[in-house]
Formats: structure tokens, C-alpha cells, sequence
């Protein structure tokens, strides 16, 4: 009997209980902070932080799995979409279709650099395993990504794609990778919590002493990488939180 695509999806939300929860929470922090951001504030500094974080844990979900990686990438083009026409009811220059183009090329960065932490971790634990078998779905959706990335693509506006920009996307896209093996690697949230500040702090003190910027920056610098990489963790360690399947307790107790 075939299992229907909403019955999949309620079955993996219900064995990530977190998961639903923390969306809610993220949305509801999303919403609130930009009812009162303003340009250059703390709250938009930290709105903004959120934002580019939740774009690289889109692109991480987008190298999550070879099954509906298309599905994922139009998701997470629509994220890019909002995002930067959030950026423009904000008021926050340039256009809102350079941030759209910025915030594109975050998420295919972190896509792929999620994606050679992963295949490197499946080398490293000897589980490499090549299929070159895709079903009629998985080529409508890919023809469907390519078709609305290219059209996208044609309209997008590059003037905020300049070296240091280049240079920000390279440095926080490895952020999130680095997060995403320490994740992987280590089983302790303490531990992996630890390691995550301190990374936090050293990635603030390189930005800044790269950047330039004066001390007083220092604290916002330090607060937008603190919070980008405690978001990173608190979804990487919600997602690895599991409930047992029904039917296994179902089979259990019927073998007893």
C-alpha cells in the first residue's frame, strides 16, 4: 500500500517533536523584530543576523538528502524572496533585488559546503554509497528549480556582489559548515555549545580586526556572529532529537 506524501510528513514531524515547536517560536521572533526594527538599530542588526542564519540552515536542509532536494531549493528560493522584500519594506539600501541575489548566493554556498562536510563524514565512516537512479518526480522538480532559478537569475541585480561581499558569504557559509560537522561529530550538547561560543567569539574578533571598525563596533560584531551560530546549533541539535516510530512500539509490545 502506497504511503500518501502528507502522511510522510506528518510522520517526520511527529519523530522531530522540536521541530514544529522551534519553527513557531522562530517565526513569531522573526515577525516581532521586524514590527520594530529600524535601520542601523540593535534590533535590526539582530533581525538581520537571524535572517542570514536562517538562510544558511536552509541551505543546509537543501544537502539534508538527495530524496526532494528540488522541493527544498523552491522553498528556499521563496525564503531569498521574502527576505529581500523584507529588506526593502525596511528601507534598507540597495534594492531589494540585490539582497535577493545576495541572499541566493549564500544559500547555494552553504548548500554546498554542507554538502561536502556531508559526503566527506559518509567517506570517513566508509558509507559512500552512488545510485544514479532519479524517479519521473525528482526530474519535474529539478526542471521546475532550474527553469525558476534561471528566470530569477536573469533579473537579479549584483551590485552588492563585490569582493568583500564575496569574502563575507565565503566566511559565513563557513560558519555554518564548521557548525554542522561539530554537530555531527560530537554528541555532547555541552560540548558542542562550548565550541560554538568560543567559535562565535573568534569568528567576531577576525571580522573585526578584518573590518577595521572601531571598539565601539566590537559588541554588535560579536552579538550578530553569537547569534547566527547559537541559531545554527539550537536547529542542528533540535533536528537530531528523535521520537521511536509508532509502529516499532507497536511491534514491540506485540512481541512481548
Amino acid at each position: 500500500m502506497a504511503i500518501r506524501p502528507s502522511t510522510k510528513l506528518l510522520a517526520h514531524i511527529r519523530r522531530r517533536p522540536l521541530v514544529p515547536l522551534l519553527l513557531a517560536a522562530t517565526i513569531c521572533v522573526d515577525a516581532v523584530l521586524f514590527v520594530v526594527a529600524t535601520r542601523d538599530g540593535i534590533v535590526w542588526l539582530a533581525l538581520m543576523a537571524l535572517l542570514i542564519g536562517q538562510i544558511g540552515l536552509l541551505g543546509m536542509w537543501i544537502s539534508s538528502s538527495p530524496r526532494g532536494w528540488p522541493i527544498r531549493a523552491l522553498l528556499t528560493l521563496v525564503a531569498v524572496t521574502v527576505f529581500g522584500i523584507q529588506q526593502q519594506l525596511l528601507a534598507v539600501e540597495p534594492s531589494a533585488a540585490s539582497w535577493m541575489t545576495f541572499a541566493g548566493v549564500f544559500a547555494a554556498t552553504v548548500a554546498l559546503f554542507s554538502l561536502a562536510v556531508r559526503c566527506g563524514l559518509s567517506a570517513w565512516r566508509g558509507e559512500v554509497q552512488i545510485k544514479w537512479r532519479f524517479s519521473m518526480m525528482f526530474l519535474l522538480g529539478a526542471m521546475t528549480l532550474v527553469a525558476v532559478a534561471s528566470a530569477l537569475l536573469v533579473r537579479s541585480n549584483w551590485e552588492l556582489m563585490n569582493q568583500t561581499t564575496l569574502l563575507m558569504v565565503a566566511g559565513e557559509a563557513t560558519i555554518a559548515a564548521v557548525c554542522l560537522l561539530v554537530t555531527k561529530l560530537i554528541r555532547r550538547p555541552a560540548v558542542i555549545v562550548g565550541i560554538a561560543t568560543a567559535f562565535a567569539a573568534m569568528a567576531g574578533l577576525i571580522s573585526f580586526a578584518d573590518a577595521g571598525a572601531s571598539r565601539t563596533d566590537l559588541p554588535g560584531i560579536v552579538v550578530f556572529y553569537g547569534i547566527t551560530v547559537a541559531q545554527y546549533v539550537i536547529w542542528l541539535l533540535a533536528v537530531r532529537v528523535r521520537c521511536a516510530p509508532r509502529w516499532k512500539h507497536e511491534n514491540v509490545l506485540s512481541a512481548r
